[in-house]
């Protein structure tokens, strides 16, 4: 047998062992080689065609340079062909966005509460399970919000999951207003605390739409004759950093006079801040006498009468674009005049001087954007304490005794700012100056504004009280006072939720109570449909405590007998509310502060969330209700976009956050009645004879002959987004009542029954005027399914993950229709150059003779005449 030759010198005969190679040896030896080579390893396709040499530039090669054209390589393995230097401005964007996003991971989690050990719905109120003790102040400012689910063994507790789809932080000087007690992005809903409300996974920021007359201008440039509505503007002015406005002149006589006496009929009701016989007798001396000399005080409050006024008839009239802009313009011009004599007025610490800054405080309450009321009522409020406004009249220590009409004029001077300042910390989800304990001052009796002068009460003859509503309205800013300083506090407790909402829902009773006989029967004010005016705002006052106090993003407690009544009484509530504020539409009385916007979002979402909580309960004429309540507030919610100039983005933000939960809602019906038929014997030939009422109209689809509802087929999830709204001007009725989602099932129209109001002394006030509202059609739609559930899902499970996904669907977009992209102006910096060279100018707006369906003769006339 031939034996074979050993492979290896070894006399053992064993094989040589392979020298191992490291890798990374390799490579550096290459990429030595590389640096002591000129040359590129591979040639671009230019070069390699040309047969030119080519280098190794990360940019590009030189000769590519040279010819500014694009530098290409044709990988030999793979085909495929790359820029030069992409991959390396890929691996830097890779490595910078990275960098980024620790960076925002580690924001995260330093403002986040991670709870360990529970396993159960954490919520936005911060109320603790127990004493206060070892309370961490970062706790309370970041707890992430519920997510309203129902407890069920797949529910993650808040921690770095919560983050996953969170609202974006904001950067500059509205942080403050839009961050503070948001909910995170998982969240169904929250409640008021900023100018951001989260509605079912959606932003909905109502300072968000672009406003030359409102917002700031670039922080990089500088205009010294910045005369809008900018915060900037405001601190431009009441700091003298503005060019100073020498004199603004007064309106024509006439025209004054009438803006006078349209303001304390229409407005100073709500906030009597004026004694009217005193400011009618100053404005007829600086109309009339030439060698009258005004104090800085009193220059300020005719000045800002006038102010209110032009912003009022601007916003709430039906008049061209020319004559609102001169009206804005107007109005502007008053209002920097009157702030340049904020340093005059701060020092000379008079209650004349406070009244005058409480009179810019409100026109500043209604601007479409909070701006810089927050800053002027903080600074008005302190000067009010320092005079002692805020003290009991049997306190004072004065040689003479005050007047009556000393005594009236500094108690609603104090109250009125109270009532400013306590509105504004509630919705900007900010800390009180002031608490229940902390003033003594009475509320101011009922008076004839008349009869009351510098020597007393007129007795001899009989008198009405011009302002009443306003003194209703400051007894219930106590029980604000009450409900911001303890269920939206940030140290509630527990234990006292379910005590504090009955306490202060009998001291809610008890001012309905006391309300006077003749606001019911609509006697308060000048005519009847003024007084119906008031009464429905008294109304709405007290349906917007009961849902604030209720609203289950601040419940306390885990019962859910107390819980489930709490959600009852906020749809009775949001109903009630929808009827008064339908029958303010008709008396073009609609509220155009950003604030109420926010309420009346609160309103609209609170029934629809209710149906989804219960949605294995909902039947199709619950459905239909629902449909028809959305489809009211969002022509509500657009109609007040179009007052602030918001026109109808803000509408459009919600219709998209609750377009798709009303089509979740319609396939669980679907779904619902569908599996009902399924169950049915198979030998059954004759279709059933359901118990649900018939449609009025044929779907367009096919339909099982065995089954009441409709089964189209839908391969993928889809999410409808309503198309772009034009607006009409604010005297034309909204009469759209289409939402765009897609049911699958198509319902008869539904008839909203009549729910008990929550106030019955009130009924009488507002039922004939929102009963003459047109009538709602359900809407048809012959589309598919927007969702659908899988079978073997439970309906929990299903819903939370639902909730989850549509965080990240709903993201709010920065974009803007078309006709809203045409109005941009090209050049921000002429604009306001342009505002401040025509402020000084003399600029009279005529008024048209026949003001019979404007505001605010509209409010005036009885009721018959409608």
């Amino acid at each position: 047998m031939e034996f074979r030759r050993n492979t290896s010198k070894d006399p053992d005969g064993q094989p040589k062992r392979i020298k191992s190679e490291d890798p990374a040896q390799f490579s550096a030896v290459i990429k030595k080689k590389l640096q002591s080579s000129s040359r590129t390893g591979q040639a671009c396709d230019r070069c390699k065609v040309r047969k030119i040499r080519c280098d190794a530039l990360s940019g590009g090669c030189s000769p590519c340079r040279q010819t500014a054209t694009t530098c290409q390589t044709t990988d030999r393995t793979t085909g495929q062909t790359r820029v030069r230097g992409a991959e390396e401005r890929l691996q830097d964007e890779n490595r910078q966005l990275r960098e980024e996003i620790q960076h925002l991971t580690e924001r995260l989690e330093r403002q986040s509460v991670h709870q360990n050990g529970r396993n159960e719905v954490a919520t936005t109120n911060h109320y603790q399970d127990g004493p206060n003790n070892g309370y961490s102040y970062s706790a309370a400012q970041s707890q992430p919000a519920s997510t309203w689910a129902r407890n069920n063994d797949t529910y993650q507790p808040n921690g770095r999951a919560a983050f996953q789809a969170s609202q974006s932080f904001r950067v500059g000087t509205d942080i403050g207003d839009t961050f503070l007690g948001l909910s995170t992005g998982n969240a169904h809903l929250s409640h008021i605390g900023g100018t951001v409300l989260s509605v079912f996974g959606m932003e909905i920021d109502l300072a968000g739409f672009p406003s030359m007359d409102m917002d700031d201008p670039n922080k990089h440039s500088f205009y010294p004759r910045l005369y809008n509505k900018s915060y900037q503007s405001f601190l431009q002015t009441a700091l003298n950093v503005n060019e100073r406005i020498e004199k603004v002149d007064l309106p024509p006589r006439t025209q004054g006079l009438s803006f006078a006496e349209w303001y304390f009929r229409a407005l100073n009701p709500y906030s009597p801040l004026l004694h009217k016989p005193t400011c009618m007798k100053l404005i007829l001396s600086m109309y009339d006498d030439p060698n009258f000399r005004p104090t800085y005080a009193q220059t300020v409050i005719v000045h800002m009468i006038f102010a209110i006024m032009f912003f009022q008839f601007a916003v709430r009239n039906e008049i061209d674009k020319a004559s609102k802009d001169n009206l804005t313009a107007q109005s502007n011009s008053h209002y920097h005049y009157s702030l340049s004599f904020f340093y005059q007025l701060a020092s000379s610490h008079t209650v004349e001087d406070v009244q005058a800054l409480t009179l810019i405080c409100v026109h500043l309450r209604g601007f479409p954007k909070s701006g810089a009321s927050w800053m002027l009522t903080q600074t008005t409020m302190a000067l009010a304490v320092e005079l002692g406004l805020h003290r009991s009249v049997k306190k004072w220590v004065s040689d003479a005794a005050p007047s009556l009409l000393e005594v009236q004029m500094r108690q609603r001077i104090f109250w009125t700012l109270l009532s400013i300042h306590v509105t504004l910390s509630g919705k900007l989800n900010r800390p009180m100056i002031l608490n229940l304990e902390d003033f003594d001052v009475e509320v101011p009796q009922p008076v004839d504004d008349d009869l009351l002068s510098e020597i007393g009460l007129d007795t001899s003859r009989p008198g009405k009280c011009a302002h009443e509503i306003g003194i209703i309205s400051y007894k219930m800013v106590l029980l604000f006072i009450d409900m911001y300083s303890t269920i939206y506090a940030v140290r509630a407790k527990a234990e006292d939720y379910i005590p504090t909402v009955q306490r202060l829902e009998a001291k809610l009773q008890e001012w309905r109570e006391q309300l006077p006989a003749e606001l019911a029967r609509g006697e308060f004010g000048s005519s009847e449909m003024e007084g119906h005016v008031f009464a429905l705002y008294a109304q709405v006052w007290a349906l917007e405590f009961q849902l604030l106090l209720r609203h289950p993003s601040k419940t306390g407690t885990d019962d859910p007998n107390f819980n489930s009544n709490s959600i009852k009484i906020c749809v009775e509530s949001s109903q009630q509310m929808l009827k008064a504020v339908q029958a303010l539409r008709k008396y073009k009385s609609l509220d155009t502060t950003w604030y109420q916007v926010s309420v009346y979002i609160m309103a609209a979402t609170v029934t629809l969330y209710d149906k989804l909580e219960n949605r294995d309960t909902t039947t199709a004429a619950e459905l239909a209700s629902v449909q028809e309540d959305t489809a009211s507030w969002l022509d509500v919610l657009g109609e007040v976009g179009e007052l602030i100039g918001a026109g109808s983005s803000i509408r459009d933000k919600v219709q998209s956050a609750t377009s798709s939960q009303l089509g979740l809602l319609s396939h669980s019906l679907s779904n619902r009645y569908h599996h009902q038929e399924e169950s049915q014997p198979i030998r059954q030939q004759q279709p059933v004879q359901a118990n649900y009422p018939q449609p009025t109209y044929a779907p367009t689809h096919v339909v099982n002959t065995n089954s009441y509802i409709s089964t189209p087929v839908q391969t993928r999830m889809q999410t409808p987004y309503p198309p772009a709204t034009q607006y009409t001007n604010y005297s034309e009725a909204t009469s759209s009542r289409n939402i765009a989602y897609s049911p699958s099932v198509t319902y008869p129209t539904f008839q909203q029954p009549q729910g008990q109001n929550v106030n019955s002394t009130l009924n009488t006030a507002y039922d004939g005027a929102a009963g003459s509202s047109s009538a709602h059609t359900a809407p048809s739609s012959n589309t598919g399914l927007p969702y659908r559930q899988p079978p073997a899902m439970s309906p929990n499970l299903a819903w939370q993950q639902y909730a989850n996904n549509m965080t990240g669907i709903l993201e709010p977009q920065d974009s803007y229709s078309a006709s809203a992209l045409m109005q941009l102006p090209g050049d921000a910096s002429r604009d306001v150059n342009a505002m401040g060279a025509d402020l000084t100018s003399q600029m009279n707006f005529e008024i048209p003779e026949d003001l019979s369906g404007q505001w605010p003769m509209i409010a005036f006339q009885n009721h018959q005449q409608q």
